[in-house]
């Protein structure tokens, strides 16, 4: 083992086997007290309900809609589908559909049983691994109450994260036991993560890392069966990443100025990992078009780290730290926007394997110098535990929430416009308005100003200021002028104002002569006239958005 226990720990390892029966209640009891605040919450307003609650083939649950589930790779059933294939997500969904109503609460009781299986299977890998000792326990508290966790487990539509770490933890247990692999488990677990989460692809890393630690030899047959659910699956994502177009232009147009993009963006990971205050639902990442020092400096930290790593392993045959850089490194690679492209840069979420890393360097710290490792191992589970309860308080209130994302951007339309549509479902209309009214002082050209451009002009005309509410259609009109409905809003404040000539050419109308009409309801002619409008497509973002 590269992690031994010395003669003096013997006592240790005994009182530790004493408690092996009661530590994982303890461990549940623990999780179910730090994440108890979001479990009162209802739907985050950010993908839960139309997501979850309003999609029909979650709700019905009838053979068909399972089969669509499983089988339909249609444009139509992937976008209701969240534009992914993650049929063990769906599914899990459809048996809470089918056994109870689906009310936030239980829902997020479900995310949390989820989580606390996932970390006890993970704490029986890292026994096998580090030693039954009681500092392995404080290796797993580290990681179970990071706080970076709470966006997937207090996040109804976090499902996919704590579903996948269940699996990958499963993957690990079945690969480290102490009696000997189960490799075949341990394959249809690693299929199942691939079927919860496309990430998870970066799961097969894990295993050659906990070989490492241990100084176990590779299996290599074993090994390469467990690859092949990957050769399988993942050709399924890039399918449907492709149909649904997942997959964009790089940051800056090319892949050398993405790669200048996410270089600070390293440097926040790190920070996340130790600074739970830099954590936010919703982060600022400008594209850069050249490179400064942040971005240089953090791409050279990244490979600088990994050789001098691999360096130590080789040289002093000290894993330690090259399984700290594996584990960090790895499941960050494919969101690092220059092998994939995605639509979101950076989020907390992205670090679900990565800050496991930090349990390999605490092993390493209190192995080498046991009461600073252990006094800062402990420092780290209270910092730990007591941001994750802020955290999951915050996820238990959609306003809370967005409102911490707001002051923690400046960049970011999506977190003032959630947060207006927050507020305006708690009939607060003025600070609505001014939540809205800062998405667009953000000046972005994304799905967020648009919808916040129509209802803060919709709130506009509801407290009467019709002069106002044409002032910001029309700005967004020029910002955005494809958008049918920003244009029939538009109509129906010039006719409330009684400038009726504009608006019927707006509509498609001739101009009138004789006299002043009212409002005209849609005719054949008009509505083939706005046909280009009224059949674009709606983002997320608009889906439960009642405009005018």
């Amino acid at each position: 083992m590269a992690f031994p226990s010395s003669p003096d720990l013997s006592a240790e390892r005994y009182a530790h086997v004493r408690w092996q029966s009661v530590l994982p209640w303890a461990f549940a009891i623990l999780l179910l007290l730090v994440y108890l605040p979001s479990l009162s919450g209802g739907f985050v307003v950010w993908d839960d309900p139309w997501l979850v609650v309003q999609n029909s083939l979650l709700s019905r649950g009838g053979t068909r809609e399972i089969w669509a589930i499983l089988t339909d790779f249609s444009f139509s059933t992937r976008h209701t589908l969240g534009a992914e294939y993650l049929p063990l997500r769906d599914l899990s969904h459809v048996l809470e559909s089918s056994a109870y109503k689906l009310a936030p609460q239980l829902l997020r009781v479900d995310n949390l049983i989820i989580y606390v299986v996932a970390i006890l299977l993970l704490r029986e890998a890292l026994l096998c691994t580090l030693g039954r000792k009681w500092t392995t326990e404080l290796c797993v508290l580290i990681f179970a109450l990071h706080p970076v966790h709470v966006e997937s487990v207090a996040w109804i539509a976090g499902r996919k994260d704590v579903l996948a770490l269940a699996f990958v933890a499963a993957m690990l247990w079945a690969w480290c036991r102490e009696d000997g692999r189960l490799v075949g488990w341990a394959t249809a677990f690693f299929a199942a993560a691939l079927l919860s989460k496309s990430m998870s692809i970066a799961a097969i890393v894990l295993v050659l890392v906990f070989d490492l630690v241990a100084e176990r030899r590779i299996a290599w047959r074993a090994f390469l069966l467990l690859i092949v659910p990957a050769v399988v699956i993942m050709p399924l994502h890039w399918k449907v990443g492709s149909l649904m177009h997942m997959v964009g232009t790089p940051a800056g147009g090319t892949r050398w100025t993405a790669a200048a993009t996410m270089g600070p963006v390293w440097w926040r990971y790190i920070e996340c990992c130790f600074n739970p205050a830099a954590l936010s639902i919703v982060h600022d990442v400008p594209t850069r078009t050249t490179w400064n020092g942040a971005a240089i400096t953090g791409w050279l930290f990244v490979i600088g780290t990994g050789i001098a790593a691999t360096r130590t392993w080789w040289r002093n045959e000290e894993p330690a730290w090259l399984a700290a850089w594996l584990t960090f490194v790895a499941p960050l690679i494919p969101v690092s926007q220059v092998l994939f492209p995605l639509q979101n840069r950076m989020a907390d979420r992205y670090l679900w394997l990565s800050v496991l890393a930090l349990a390999w360097l605490m092993a390493l710290l209190m192995r080498k110098l046991e009461r600073l490792g252990t006094s800062a191992g402990l420092l780290l589970v209270m910092l730990f535990a007591a941001t994750t309860v802020w955290r999951a308080g915050l996820f238990g209130d959609s306003v809370s929430l967005f409102s911490d994302a707001t002051r923690k951007t400046t960049l970011s339309t999506t977190a003032p416009y959630l947060l207006g549509y927050a507020l305006e479902l708690r009939k607060n209309e003025p600070a609505a308005r001014a939540a809205y009214a800062e998405a667009l002082r953000r000046n972005g050209q994304d799905d967020a100003v648009r919808s916040a451009t129509n209802n803060l002009a919709r709130l506009e005309v509801s407290r009467g200021a019709l002069v106002q509410a044409e002032d910001i259609l029309r700005r967004g009109i020029q910002k955005f002028p494809e958008d049918g409905k920003m244009r029939d809003n538009l109509i129906k404040v010039l006719f409330r104002e009684g400038k009726v000539e504009e608006a019927r050419r707006l509509f498609g109308f001739p101009p009138s002569s004789t006299k002043t009409p009212t409002a005209p309801k849609p005719s054949t002619a008009a509505s083939s006239a706005a046909e280009p409008y009224r059949h674009k497509r709606r983002s997320r973002t608009q889906k439960s958005i009642r405009l005018f």
